[in-house]
């Protein structure tokens, strides 16, 4: 993760910073789940969050794992859903969330509540 990671990094607060370095990166990759991702977005905001992400998938493919829709927007990617170990959809984040079967799976059928 080169210049944009390290030159957005080095903007931010001291929590933000330690938060980038809990993301993971091998070679070309760069993952953000759960306890850091939390962080972030509570130091910084879902927005500068989601910016410092855009700046890293500029130089890595990014695994970002979050039930958040709104902040998943933010990202302006493909959205990948899995369902039962499988993958479900990859679309836009407008497809995914029009999408009848990911609606059904995630949110129930009117018969399943009742």
């Amino acid at each position: 993760m080169g210049t944009q990671r390290t030159r957005v990094a080095a903007e931010a607060e001291e929590p933000v910073r330690r938060s980038v370095a809990a993301v993971r990166a091998a070679p070309g990759l760069a993952t953000a789940a759960g306890d850091p991702i939390g962080h972030l977005q509570r130091s910084a905001g879902n927005r500068a969050t989601a910016a410092l992400l855009r700046a890293i998938n500029t130089e890595a493919s990014l695994i970002v794992v979050e039930h958040d829709m709104q902040f998943i927007r933010m990202l302006e990617g493909l959205v990948t859903v899995f369902y039962q170990g499988r993958v479900l959809i990859e679309d836009t984040i407008d497809a995914v969330l029009a999408d009848a079967k990911v609606r059904e799976v995630y949110l129930g059928t009117a018969d399943s509540h009742g």
